[in-house]
Parts: C-alpha cells; structure tokens; sequence
C-alpha cells in the first residue's frame, strides 16, 4: 500500500523553498539591468535586474542601499551581491542585496588601486612635498562644473564665512572623456594667471565611474606640479579618488573644502576688536607714562632756570637792605632816647651855670651824635654798596651783561669743562638776549704752560 505523501500548508512549503534557497546558494552575484525601481518612504528600494530573457525581482533595504556609491535609476546596468529568498506571504522569489556597484566598477575599482599603487611609489603622494594652504587667502580658483551644485555649495560657505574671498571660477567638464584634460588645461592655466592664492578643485558625489576623471594619471601629476596650492574636495566622504591623495589638502566634500580654505570671518572679526582694544589701552598707558616724564622734566627745568636762580638771589638782596634798614632804626632811636633822657636831667639842674654847661654839653653831644650817625650811615651805606656790587659779581645776568656765556649740554647740565663735552656734542648757549644751539666742532686742551 502505497503510503500518503505529507500534506503542507502553503506558508510551510513557502518557507521550506525559503530556507532551500538561502542555505544551497549562498551569496550570489548578479548582473542585470535596473527596472521598476521604487525607493520608498521607509528607505528600502524596491526593483527588477532584468537581461534580454528573464527578470528578478529584488530587495535592497535602508542598512545596505546607504552604503551606495551611485543612484541607482532604471536602465542602469549593475551587479548586484546577495542571497536568494522567498517572501513567504506572497510566495514571490526575489534577491535581498546587500552589496550592488555598477556595471565594470570592478575592474575601474582594480585599475584605481594599481594606479593608486604606481603613482605612491613614484612619490606624487609623498607628505613632503604637499604645500600649506594660505592662513589668509584673498582670491579663490575654482576648478569645477560652473552648473553644478558643488559651486553653488562653495559659494554659500564663502558669503557665509568669508564673504571679502574673491573667487575665480575655471570652468571645466567633471566627467566625461574630455573632463580630465579640460581639469589639467585649467591647472595650468591658474598657475600661469598667477592671481589665486589657491586652488580648489570639485564636484559632486557620483559612482567611481562619474568620478573617474579625478582618478586620471594626468590629473595626478598636473596637480603635484601645480606651484600653487591645490585642495581637493570632490564626491561625499565615502568616495575616494587619485586627485584626493595627489592634492595637498583634501575635503571630504566641496563644502568641507570652503571651510577648511577660509577663516570664520565672524572669529576674527572679534579677534580684532580685542586686539584693537589691547592697542588702544597700550597707547593711552604709553601717553600717560610720557605726559608724566615729561612734568617731571619740566619741573627740574623750571627749579633750574636762571631766572627762578636770579629771584632767588634778588629775595636775599631785599632781605639784606631790609635787615639794613632796621639796623639803622635801631640805632637812632637808641641816640634819640639819650638825647631825651640828657634833656630830662638838664631841667632837674638848677644852677644857671650848670645849665649853660650843660647845654654846651649836650650841643657839644649833639654835634657828635651827628657825626657818628653820619659816620654810621657812610659806613652802612658803604658795606650796602659793597654788598650790592658783591650780589652783582654772583648775578649771572650780570655776568652774561660782561659778555660772558652759560653753555649747557643736551640734558641741561652746566658744561665747564672740556671734559664735559665730545666733538660733534649738542651744546646749548644762553647769553644775555637769547639763546644759541651749537654742536662742537674742535676741542683744544689749554697747555699746562
């Protein structure tokens, strides 16, 4: 008796296909042409790789597709890495990607490491001879596609950061067959305008094969020999290209490479202001220090000037006519007292005889009281002549009046001998009427004869 075969449900033989397929094969490579794409609001994508006699319906979720380094779009031809599957509900067989690269990315992929390989040990990547980018630089080349959106994302960094950059545009094609020589003619040129302080190279994401042109041996060498700086800013952060390790600086994106060319306008904006204040504190205490030097000097000048010298000479002058005139106040009140006291004894005295004696007495005292005054008098207005003349010979007026001269050096000392003083010395001359700058020409020592 022939025995009953199992029955299964649909879900169950479904699975069954499921775990058959995705334990036999493995992962799986598989090249086709993209068709009915659908990449949908929750980030997986949904398509066919279909070739001239079958299609496969295919799932690549959000985890795996943001790993791509191209868009994919219908028509595109790709391949794609995976397993085989079965969606159980529906029954439907399809491929879950995890990997997928256009078509012939793998032999661009080959023929960049080996490239890459050669151009490193000819020493185009070596770190010596990478030049600094300016700290400040006034003007900017471009060397991108005028209409793409890497320009328009440079030039928004710029106004943002640094809006006082000028920029140069040299307009080029970013890929194609003639992408990399247009890339290496502007290069040159640049170099030979000589009016950019540095050069940024740039384009926008793609597949390796849209950014092949940067992958040229051409592009590599026109950039090591630029003399002006070059940094490099093209694809996303995940693509890499030859230009990126030949150029002296690179970018992860051509955003990135705006920031890292300029300064933040708004930073040293407000670096200025703090140094400007710094400055203008250091000058007000530089000004104050010298307005205090110089009371200071004018003080001294004013203690030493001749004149303040010639008031102090003419206070003790008065000082001494004042003492003078005391002196002799003194004296003949002393002489008037006498002769009163002489006359108050004369009328105690009644003998006419003694009267007339001494009334002949006190005019004979009278007299004598005169001449001593008198003589007094010449003697003190002698010594106040004398002490007159004296004052006269130490007034330096007096001596510049005899022709005489006061002769001081740059910093107002009193210069009185040879030894004082040098050749070519600044000397400063005051006479009686004025004064004179003089610089010395000849010094003559006086012989000891």
């Amino acid at each position: 008796m022939a025995e009953t075969p199992k029955t299964y449900s649909v879900s169950e033989i479904n699975s069954i296909v499921r775990d058959m397929l995705e334990s036999r094969l493995g992962t799986v490579s598989i090249e086709g042409e993209i068709s009915n794409f659908s990449h949908v609001s929750s980030g997986h994508m949904y398509f066919s790789l279909k070739d001239h006699g079958s299609q496969l319906s295919c799932a690549m979720f959000k985890g795996s597709n943001s790993r791509l380094r191209f868009v994919p779009a219908n028509g595109r031809q790709v391949i794609a890495h995976g397993k085989l599957s079965l969606y159980v509900p529906n029954g439907r067989y399809q491929l879950i990607i995890n990997r997928m690269e256009a078509a012939g990315e793998g032999a661009l992929q080959a023929k960049f490491i080996e490239l890459k390989q050669k151009l490193a040990d000819q020493g185009v990547f070596d770190q010596e001879l990478k030049k600094p980018l300016p700290k400040f630089p006034t003007r900017l080349g471009v060397i991108t596609s005028p209409t793409g959106a890497a320009i328009q994302d440079i030039l928004n960094v710029l106004q943002r950061r640094y809006p006082i950059m000028d920029v140069k545009i040299y307009p080029v094609a970013v890929q194609g067959e003639t992408s990399a020589k247009q890339i290496v003619s502007a290069i040159a040129q640049a170099n030979l305008d000589a009016d950019c302080d540095v050069l940024l190279l740039s384009r926008g994401g793609g597949s390796i094969e849209d950014l092949w042109s940067f992958n040229e041996e051409i592009v590599a060498h026109a950039i090591r020999s630029s003399n002006l700086p070059i940094i490099s800013g093209v694809g996303h952060e995940i693509d890499e290209t030859i230009a990126d390790y030949a150029a002296d600086v690179r970018a992860p994106t051509p955003s990135a490479a705006a920031e890292i060319i300029t300064p933040d306008g708004k930073e040293l904006l407000h670096n200025f202001y703090a140094i400007e204040q710094a400055l203008v504190e250091l000058t007000q205490r530089k000004i104050d220090q010298h307005h205090q030097t110089l009371d200071f000097l004018s003080q001294r000048l004013e203690q030493q000037h001749p004149k303040n010298v010639l008031k102090s000479q003419q206070d003790t002058l008065a000082g001494l006519r004042k003492r003078l005139h005391q002196s002799q106040s003194y004296s003949l009140r002393q002489h008037q007292d006498r002769l009163e006291s002489f006359s108050s004894s004369l009328r105690h005295l009644q003998p006419l005889h003694k009267i007339a004696q001494l009334r002949e007495q006190c005019k004979h005292a009278g007299e004598r009281l005169r001449t001593i005054q008198n003589e007094y008098l010449v003697r003190s207005k002698h010594r106040l002549i004398l002490a007159s003349e004296g004052l006269n010979t130490i007034n330096p007026r007096a001596t510049l009046e005899r022709g005489y001269a006061i002769i001081s050096d740059s910093k107002g000392g009193i210069v009185d001998s040879i030894r004082k003083t040098t050749v070519d010395a600044k000397l400063h001359v005051q006479l009686q009427d004025g004064e004179l700058e003089s610089n010395v020409q000849k010094i003559v020592e006086k012989s000891s004869k």
